[in-house]
């Protein structure tokens, strides 16, 4: 390792959490660190100061949420990639443009694509296994203090992640970056549903459909997967968002907002769904939210899914509740100043250059 450069680590953690998760998903999982120089510094100082009596300095830690069909790995491909964030931070860190900061990227990815970063009996206790596994080994190897809250961020379906997670666990958080995030679900994630209930069909019903095509497409990557992907997209959120283990439609441990044979809406299931959706429950976590130290939202003026909408009223309704928009003239200690919003030129993919 290269004592002027940051480096990855890759430590693996056998979640208890995750035992007997209704996917069958591994327990066994991996997290990948980015560990920049003056991190590195700090633990060789402790480990050979007589007693470990050297405190470290309190070295900022970020967490990393990957979007659907990623995983921590998703954020270190090889070297010259735009996402590889060792690059990209060392590079910042040299360049003087970014403190040094400690980057913690999970893997909480399932057979479904992932989870939301959730808590869902459908899926698995993801949400716990980032608070009471990751955090706390995290802590413990980097010396980070207990009480020292974190900063979150991803993109798309990690967006999502890190926006629920700030409004669930305030006390662990203290600012949130959310990229392109899942949010206003009538109009990214209804529409999905014509679409899929002829997939279904055409393959003769949807038992058939998971048996014949979900099953030996599921773990496959999203290129080869992407002709079935909406398909499987309804299928994991209705796993996450309205699980029924007990019964769900023809077995598949969820209910369908949606009569696949009718199109008919079913409202009681599609509210189970809304009480997930940060648009709907934003209201809610103001408390929670009025102790961060910044929100920050963007999303492309383009986006394939519509999540440039969704950011807007996100914007809008934490504007309405008194947060100011940040300028270059606001100090980030301003009580008031909470929110930074922006709309760039693009789409969903490729917003790799939004992490400068």
């Amino acid at each position: 390792v290269d004592d002027d450069e940051g480096h990855v680590e890759v430590h693996f953690i056998d979640s208890q959490v995750l035992i007997g998760n209704a996917l069958g998903d591994p327990v066994r999982r991996a997290v990948h660190v980015y560990v920049p120089a003056a991190a590195s510094a700090a633990r060789k100082a402790r480990d050979h100061a007589a007693g470990g009596g050297v405190e470290g300095p309190c070295m900022p830690v970020l967490l990393a949420l990957a979007g659907s069909y990623g995983s921590g790995a998703s954020y270190f491909p090889k070297e010259d990639a735009e996402w590889n964030l060792k690059t990209r931070m060392n590079r910042l860190i040299r360049e003087k443009k970014c403190s040094p900061v400690i980057i913690v990227s999970p893997d909480c990815d399932t057979i479904d694509g992932g989870a939301q970063y959730l808590n869902s009996e459908g899926s698995g206790r993801y949400a716990d296994h980032i608070w009471d596994e990751v955090m706390p080994f995290i802590r413990s190897r980097f010396s980070i203090p207990h009480d020292q809250r974190w900063g979150v961020f991803g993109i798309s379906s990690g967006g999502y992640g890190a926006l629920m997670h700030v409004m669930m666990r305030p006390d662990l958080f203290a600012c949130v970056a959310d990229h392109s995030g899942d949010a206003l679900f009538d109009d990214c994630f209804k529409h999905i549903f014509p679409k899929v209930m002829n997939m279904y069909r055409e393959h003769g019903g949807i038992s058939k459909w998971y048996h014949d095509v979900y099953r030996q497409q599921a773990s496959q990557d999203w290129g080869s997967r992407s002709h079935h992907g909406a398909g499987i997209m309804a299928l994991a959120l209705a796993r996450i968002y309205s699980p029924n283990r007990e019964g769900g439609k023809e077995g598949l441990g969820c209910d369908f907002p949606i009569d696949l044979e009718t199109g008919t809406w079913l409202p009681d299931v599609w509210s189970k769904w809304t009480s997930f959706d940060p648009v709907y429950i934003l209201h809610k976590h103001m408390s929670q939210l009025r102790t961060l130290r910044l929100i920050y939202l963007d999303a492309g003026r383009n986006d394939e899914f519509g999540l440039q909408h969704a950011t807007r009223n996100l914007h809008q309704q934490l504007m309405q509740q008194g947060l100011n928009t940040l300028s270059d003239e606001h100090n980030l200690e301003d009580p008031m100043v909470k929110v930074f919003y922006e709309e760039f030129e693009g789409g969903h993919f490729g917003t790799e250059w939004r992490f400068d």
